[in-house]
């Protein structure tokens, strides 16, 4: 593949990176409530044993409820974030290869830009690519389907993740997914190009029923 700003580059596999990446994930559940079991005792309380359940945006009632349910949606918006950046650069330094050329130019260029110039070397590569090898949003999906193709992904999932991505764009325009505003510079739009974007956040398995939460007295 050449890139919009002329480099030629090409793909290898990494699924198995991808997925050691997902194991390390951090899960995040949502606040618990509780519901009484109509015909049940505690023999410790007398009361109705009680059955937990997890929030979403129909069980919310109460202010502190709604206030602890904001937080877990600004912690996965912002794991979400962390993770897709990770899998970014996950992508960009072990699934493209690519000849790198001598950088000092490129370093003189961000200095008088007054840009960061990392003094690691894997940070540097990524940074190059990034910056200077991928020119437009095409170059970051037409990667993404590649990479996702080297590593033997289905093409369900690229379907998928490329449906997710288009719906990032149009994110970008306003406000990001869970009511989050995104980034100033547009990143999030760039971070959700990586192999797997994921919208983040984990719910425990449930029977499909709605919970109808007891009324207060």
């Amino acid at each position: 593949m050449k890139t919009s700003r002329g480099y030629e580059i090409s793909f290898v596999g990494i699924a198995t990176a991808m997925d050691e990446l997902a194991r390390t994930r951090k899960k995040i559940y949502p606040p618990k409530f509780y519901v009484p079991l109509p015909g049940t005792l505690d023999p410790d309380t007398n009361e109705p044993r009680l059955e937990e359940h997890y929030h979403d945006e129909t069980t919310l009632e109460t202010d502190a409820e709604k206030s602890a349910y904001l937080e877990y949606l600004t912690k996965v918006n912002e794991d979400r974030l962390a993770y897709n950046e990770r899998a970014l650069k996950l992508t960009l330094l072990k699934g493209v290869k690519i000849e790198i050329p001598d950088l000092t130019q490129w370093k003189a260029e961000r200095v008088y830009l007054g840009l960061d110039v990392p003094e690691d070397e894997l940070s540097l590569k990524f940074l190059w690519i990034y910056t200077e090898v991928i020119g437009t949003i095409e170059d970051l999906r037409t990667i993404q389907d590649e990479v996702a193709n080297a590593s033997g992904v289905s093409e369900e999932k690229i379907s998928a993740t490329e449906e997710s991505f288009r719906h990032s764009l149009v994110i970008a325009g306003g406000n990001g997914t869970n009511g989050s505003e995104n980034t100033a510079d547009g990143s999030d739009v760039v971070l959700l190009a990586a192999v797997q974007p994921d919208q983040g956040g984990d719910r425990e398995p449930s029977n499909g029923k709605r919970v109808r939460r007891s009324k207060r007295k």
